[in-house]
């Protein structure tokens, strides 16, 4: 099925998406058109093996994500595409496949720029999946556009996670334990949040002055109440990084 649409493909820059589908192999032999895809997009296939001999010639960007593929296969693409191609991203794409660490369900993981992404948007979660993956290296959650009301405490506190997506749930309130201790990056546009914790504020303002922290958090029914003198003060100090 792949060689009948390649061998339709027309001059210029070639991209081919073949994401989320059930492709087990790719062709052994160069079609007319495969060999100058220029972009190739495999993620969530059931590739067990790949070969240099299937794989376009200009090459320039492989996604392999959340397939099969075995040690020795990652093993010897890796091993041929350092002498073969200077392509930094299709290395990374390889070298992303070969630590074979769980993903949760109905998530997409991968590696990249030395970042481990765990991807979970686009769910429909109503509560966080199993996060035991969150073992290597520096990591990114992507919670966005689902129907999370809540956060369990004490599940999001690992120092490796420094980046949290949450934008576009149903938060109500946001606690310290339900936040990563060395968190750069928080998203929590788009919810029911309407203040924060003091614990949580004095949390954020010591990572916003002794860290490198980013936030975004607008799209919320913030209130103005008169026990949230803290949050208001918070909001004043440190709006060009809290607005966005």
């Amino acid at each position: 099925m792949l060689g009948d649409i390649t061998r339709r493909m027309a001059g210029g820059r070639l991209f081919l998406h073949f994401e989320k589908n059930k492709l087990r192999k790719l062709p052994n032999h160069p079609v007319p058109g495969y060999t100058r895809v220029k972009e190739l997009y495999l993620t969530s296939n059931y590739l067990t093996r790949l070969s240099m001999d299937q794989l376009p010639l200009e090459l320039a960007h492989l996604d392999l994500r959340n397939n099969t593929l075995t040690a020795d296969t990652l093993k010897d693409l890796t091993s041929q595409l350092s002498t073969s191609s200077d392509n930094v991203f299709v290395k990374n794409a390889l070298a992303s496949q070969s630590h074979h660490t769980p993903c949760p369900k109905n998530c997409i993981c991968y590696f990249d720029d030395k970042v481990y992404y765990i991807d979970c948007s686009n769910q429909s979660l109503s509560e966080l999946p199993n996060l035991k993956v969150i073992a290597i290296g520096n990591s990114s959650l992507r919670l966005n556009n689902n129907n999370l009301k809540s956060l369990p405490n004490n599940s999001l506190w690992n120092p490796k996670l420094l980046e949290l997506h949450l934008s576009n749930n149903q938060l109500t309130h946001l606690f310290l334990e339900q936040l990563p201790a060395k968190i750069r990056y928080l998203d929590i546009r788009n919810n029911q949040l309407t203040t924060l914790d003091d614990k949580v504020i004095q949390f954020l303002e010591y990572r916003l002055t002794f860290g490198d922290l980013t936030i975004q958090m607008s799209g919320n029914p913030w209130h103005c109440y008169c026990n949230s003198s803290e949050f208001l003060i918070f909001l004043r100090q440190h709006e060009p990084k809290v607005y966005d």
